[in-house]
């Protein structure tokens, strides 16, 4: 009885600890600035990712990686870039996609990054990473094909078409720190 009990006890207090650990994650969405940012863009775009960056950290965001992520056909090198995407995300409070006037980026970013990166490292810490595509591009990206891909991986698509981008990202990290608050 007294082995039982213990499991039980045990039971409890991981899922004490799990419920701690998501009003922490919460919290931290929650804050006016201070969350840090992994800003996903390629490269081949850095013009749009670094107009972001700026307003991102002149707003109080921490911003990583502090460049556009390279575009390398290389399958090696390609690796190498996944993993050091992986390892950084693991300390990111969330993920920001950089949206493309190049559809195909687009969907790539969503699946490899916005899922399959992403599903890596919470798997490898154990907290939310919540995921977003940040449209400023609009019509010729915004299809109703990727749109519903977006939301089938968990990533929400945000419209920064018209508005700057940091209120954006504000009151998208507090839509999903009201998400994540545990019952």
């Amino acid at each position: 009885m007294a082995g039982e009990l213990a499991q039980k006890l045990d039971l409890l207090k991981a899922e004490l600890e799990r419920r701690l650990a998501a009003e922490t994650d919460a919290g931290r969405l929650a804050s006016a600035g201070g969350q840090t940012l992994y800003l996903h863009g390629r490269a081949d775009r850095a013009a749009e990712w670094e107009r972001a960056a700026n307003e991102l950290t002149t707003s109080g965001y921490a911003v990583l990686p502090g460049e556009p992520d390279p575009v390398d056909r290389d399958p090696s090198r390609q690796e190498v870039i996944r993993q050091q995407r992986v390892e950084t995300l693991t300390v990111c409070d969330a993920l920001v996609l950089v949206a493309s006037p190049d559809g195909r980026a687009v969907d790539a970013d969503l699946i490899v990054v916005g899922k399959h990166d992403r599903n890596s490292a919470r798997s490898r810490h154990d907290r939310l990473l919540p995921c977003a595509l940040l449209d400023t591009i609009g019509a010729p990206v915004a299809t109703p094909v990727r749109r519903n891909t977006a939301r089938i991986v968990q990533a929400d698509w945000l419209d920064a078409t018209h508005d700057p981008v940091t209120p954006v990202v504000q009151r998208w990290l507090n839509e999903k720190s009201q998400q994540a608050t545990p019952p």
